[in-house]
């Protein structure tokens, strides 16, 4: 037997009519005029745990100086927008800024700020902030055969192996009195050290240590650079996830126990830094200079070779790995 579903008729035109007023509804709402200007704050891309925040918006406004209000949402922070700026109530009251304190939990957030008024199409953006530790950085295990050494400068702890005929580094240097951050969060110095110029990299090595040549970094990777990515390269996860993406051709050994990780790198531009590359590049100072350029080596992930280059002593940023005569 066939059974067919019916609906009765008047139901039937119930429904078609409230489609059409919400098609209506939604029609009339994206003929309303805009706010001026973009919508935007400043968020910090990495913040560590019990930073408090404080977020203020900028860059749009009512086209008549009209009144207008603000909202936030935070992923895990917030259950509901908050609030913090309503339509009727002055700025000098409620100036539409929103805090909130990092959780201490490893994962980011996504903050949204909404600015609406009535009679106008609302306006949001959104940006992220990831929450960092020490415990960020994993699976670095001790190499066989390494050492510590403690900068007297600020008791930053150091892991050093010794590599023909030297003592090397496995950590990038973190000497915050000179370099930047990645992103320009103090919070990155602990986990990739710092970006360096050049020619801050040539005086910030401990007393004692100092850049290691081209020719000592080649030395150090079997005497070629062809296939040695592996060599240097650590299996390290960020926030539990993977920093080397996997490639085929690239075989992660880190035989030579140095512990590389795509730390990234920075451009000096129009006085301010970019900040590129983090998990996909590891770029690292040798002391050799001339002209005005000094010479690097440089990890890219999919790529089994290891890279050599020359580039300003100015106005690029990289990593710096220091050297010691064995003692």
């Amino acid at each position: 037997m066939k059974f067919e579903r019916t609906f009765p008729l008047m139901a039937l035109l119930a429904g078609l009519a409230l489609s059409a007023a919400s098609c209506k509804k939604d029609s009339d709402y994206s003929e309303l005029p805009t706010l001026s200007g973009y919508l935007d704050f400043s968020l910090q891309e990495y913040a560590s745990p019990g930073t408090v925040l404080t977020l203020k918006s900028s860059g749009a406004s009512h086209p008549e100086d009209g009144d207008y209000g603000i909202y936030w949402s935070a992923t895990k922070i917030t259950e509901k927008s908050d609030t913090t700026k309503h339509i009727g109530v002055p700025v000098s009251e409620e100036d539409g800024s929103f805090s909130f304190t990092v959780p201490d939990s490893l994962y980011t957030i996504t903050v949204n700020c909404t600015m609406y008024a009535t009679g106008y199409q609302s306006m949001s953006n959104s940006h992220t902030v990831t929450v960092v530790k020490s415990e960020s950085l994993s699976n670095l295990p001790k190499v066989e055969g390494e050492k510590s050494y403690a900068d007297s400068r600020d008791e930053t702890e150091y892991g050093y192996v010794n590599a023909s005929g030297l003592d090397w580094m496995n950590r990038n240097l973190a000497y915050a009195p000179t370099g930047t951050p990645y992103s320009g969060c103090e919070p990155m110095t602990e986990l990739f050290g710092n970006l360096y110029t050049w020619e801050e990299a040539s005086v910030s090595c401990p007393e004692g240590w100092r850049l290691p040549t081209l020719e000592e970094w080649k030395s150090l990777c079997g005497g070629s650079f062809d296939g040695a990515s592996g060599k240097l390269m650590a299996d390290a996860y960020f926030n539990g996830e993977k920093m080397w993406e996997y490639w085929p051709a690239v075989n992660i050994r880190n035989s030579t126990g140095m512990n590389f990780i795509p730390a990234g790198y920075g451009e000096f531009s129009g006085e301010k830094w970019k900040y590129r590359g983090k998990n996909e590049y590891a770029f690292v100072w040798t002391g050799d200079s001339s002209d005005g350029q000094a010479a690097y080596i440089g990890i890219y992930v999919d790529q089994p070779d290891v890279m050599v280059g020359r580039t300003s002593t100015e106005y690029f940023g990289a990593s710096v790995r220091c050297v010691r005569e064995t003692e």
